[in-house]
């Protein structure tokens, strides 16, 4: 073989020998270099001061709950009214700590006897009342001992009744001159909830009369109308107190509160001396008389 052959001949073996290893299957053969990773860059902060921050204010108050019981304690007690005891009225006992409070009702049996069990000592305000009739004038304060049961008595008074007030425009009135006087009935009664309330008598008769110097050139008597009211036009003829009355239903008779009727004619003169040093003044009253005459209802 020449020697140019065996040049050529090896020649061709390296070149199959580097082939060989880029195409290799070896698995631990280099793997090729992976793509890069795009990492986002970090940033480091420093941790606010709020200390100087002030929060807005909340409204309202805090507070505890405040319970009855339970306890050791048996409250009783009897209600008493005008005519003995009470059966069938309600006795509200309310236990108070500080602005708080808790509180429970129970009824009177047929000889006006209550109690209330399991109760925790301390400060209790105790009322009762029935309706629609009886009412307790005001409630009973006391401080309940843990130590020792206690009988309570409560003392309810008649409430019912008819209330009748006025109202005079122009106030005072004029002598001479008229005026509205507005005269307003209603039934007082006590609620279910132990409220006293005045519930408007409308379709009630209404008269005035009494021994003061009026006139009355409106219907009287006349009917109150849905809110219990009704209206009067009146002049008052003499200065100074005049007494008016209302009688309602023709069964009651009713004094009424109005001011003082105002004579601009009277005069109340004043002389008046004056020295060097000091100054006197004298008043001298005029008194008028009046005639009293009254109009009395149909």
């Amino acid at each position: 073989m020449s020697e140019r052959r065996r040049a050529a001949a090896l020649l061709a073996v390296v070149v199959l020998a580097v082939t060989a290893a880029c195409t290799s299957r070896d698995p631990y053969s280099a793997l090729p270099e992976p793509d890069p990773v795009d990492i986002e860059e970090t940033t480091t902060t420093v941790k606010p001061d709020l200390t100087g921050v002030l929060l807005a204010p909340v409204m309202g108050t805090t507070s505890t709950s405040v319970g009855l019981g339970p306890g050791p304690l048996t409250i009783v007690g009897r209600v008493e009214g005008p005519d003995g005891p009470v059966s069938g009225a309600v006795v509200r006992i309310t236990r108070l700590v500080g602005d708080s409070e808790a509180a429970a009702t129970v009824p009177t049996a047929a000889d006006g006897t209550w109690n209330l069990e399991n109760v925790q000592g301390g400060r209790y305000r105790i009322r009762a009342w029935r309706a629609p009739d009886l009412a307790t004038p005001r409630s009973v304060v006391l401080f309940v001992e843990r130590a020792a049961t206690r009988a309570i008595d409560i003392r309810v008074e008649p409430v019912g009744g008819v209330r009748v007030d006025a109202a005079m425009a122009p106030a005072p009135p004029v002598v001479d001159e008229p005026a509205n006087l507005k005269v307003r009935v209603a039934q007082r009664t006590v609620d279910e909830a132990g409220v006293i309330r005045d519930a408007p008598m409308p379709s009630t008769r209404v008269a005035l009369s009494g021994s003061g110097d009026w006139t009355i050139s409106s219907s009287n008597p006349s009917i109150t109308t849905g809110d219990g009211s009704v209206t009067f036009q009146v002049t008052c003829r003499s200065g100074g107190d005049q007494p008016l009355l209302a009688t309602v239903d023709g069964r009651g008779t009713y004094a009424l509160a109005v001011p003082a009727c105002l004579d601009p004619t009277a005069t109340t003169p004043s002389t008046t001396a004056t020295t060097s040093t000091a100054s006197t003044t004298s008043t001298t009253s005029t008194t008028t008389s009046t005639t009293t005459s009254t109009t009395s209802p149909p």
